[in-house]
């Protein structure tokens, strides 16, 4: 939960398209950050938390899309949370401007972007780790 907390969501509207199960459903971003996006959508029954998805939000004009992949972290009513796991390159920067542009607060996204690195790294570190578990 305190994790979720260290990145600071931007309202940001955009065509966005959720997929899982090999199934796809337009939803309505509601809201974005570095670590995930909080979508509004009707589509829920084939979800569950801790589910594998892709998220695609395609920019208005020209201005390419962003696709990450990770988990449901959440589902209620009408709501969904994505917890972001990976993205490509070109999708880190498009998310990063963006949310540089809303914060208006470039030490802000910073501290945001190392704390992303450092919860990667982590991860990284503990999945090595796992496969050696007791056999020492």
């Amino acid at each position: 939960m305190d994790e979720q907390r260290k990145f600071t969501r931007v309202k940001f509207d955009a065509n966005a398209f959720l997929s899982a199960n090999e199934e796809r459903w337009q939803v309505e971003l509601l809201d974005i950050s570095i670590r995930g996006a909080l979508l509004h959508s009707t589509y829920r029954d084939s979800l569950k938390e801790g589910g594998a998805v892709s998220l695609l939000i395609n920019l208005a004009g020209d201005g390419g899309s962003i696709e990450l992949f990770g988990k449901v972290a959440h589902i209620d009513a009408d709501h969904i949370g994505v917890a972001s796991e990976h993205m490509d390159v070109d999708s880190i920067s498009l998310l990063r401007r963006i949310v540089e542009l809303n914060l208006g607060d470039s030490d802000l996204l910073e501290r945001e972007m190392t704390a992303l690195v450092e919860s990667a790294s982590r991860a990284a570190e503990q999945a090595e780790d796992a496969p050696n578990s007791g056999t020492d």
